[in-house]
């Protein structure tokens, strides 16, 4: 598709030969008819000129189209990544639970630098801004709480206790991101779909349509 709104050289070409052949026809039958215009070939002529309109308009829409669509599938790739990248977070800070100081902070700085990546990506947008806002702050609230020792508080605020789980735990915060980074990803994914389906149609409809037709009306 990144190749469909360049200038459509090819048909440019097949234009004049198309012309060029009616030209040339033009010319043997005023010399035999001894009439300065032939009225079919004229008419041949104009249907050409319009087929061959139609075509580059027809790439004309299928070019946008398809910038279109790179732009939805760029944002697909980042909901994708952005949700990797939460996940990976969560799983640090399941580490940095369970290792209670033993990786000397490693896991801590490695759930810091795939929160850092989800926010780098532009999936992060409206909604999921403060949503993503809130993991940032209670992950903050967990680390603190393993940098003091306090490893219950620690899990009570990733992952809750009991039967209940409350909304402000970090597991909870993350899920609610998540969800949100679904949204987008559905989002982008039907837009691309109808995007990509518009360029194809675009193309179908109206390039093969005007080259067959142009060279037909040269014939």
């Amino acid at each position: 598709q990144s190749g469909v709104g360049g200038f459509p050289v090819w048909l440019f070409l097949v234009a004049l030969l198309a012309f060029a052949a009616v030209f040339l026809s033009g010319r043997a039958l005023s010399r035999s008819t001894r009439r300065v215009i032939n009225p079919g070939l004229l008419a041949g002529s104009l249907v050409a000129l319009i087929l061959v309109l139609w075509s580059l308009t027809a790439i004309s829409g299928a070019g946008g189209s398809s910038s279109r669509a790179q732009s939805d599938f760029a944002g697909v790739s980042a909901s994708l990544h952005a949700r990797d990248e939460l996940a990976l977070a969560e799983s640090f800070q399941s580490l940095a639970l369970i290792d209670r100081g033993e990786d000397n902070g490693s896991d801590t700085t490695q759930e810091n630098a795939a929160l850092s990546a989800v926010r780098g990506d532009s999936a992060i947008d409206g909604q999921a801004t403060q949503l993503y806002a809130a993991v940032k702050t209670q992950a903050a609230n967990v680390q603190q709480a393993v940098a003091a020792g306090n490893y219950y508080q620690a899990a009570d605020l990733a992952v809750g206790h009991g039967d209940q789980q409350s909304a402000s735990t970090m597991s909870a915060k993350a899920a609610a991101l998540d969800t949100a980074l679904v949204n987008v990803f559905n989002t982008d994914q039907n837009a691309y779909a109808a995007d990509s389906g518009s360029a194809a149609s675009a193309l179908g409809g109206g390039l093969w349509l005007g080259v067959i037709g142009g060279l037909a009306a040269a014939a």
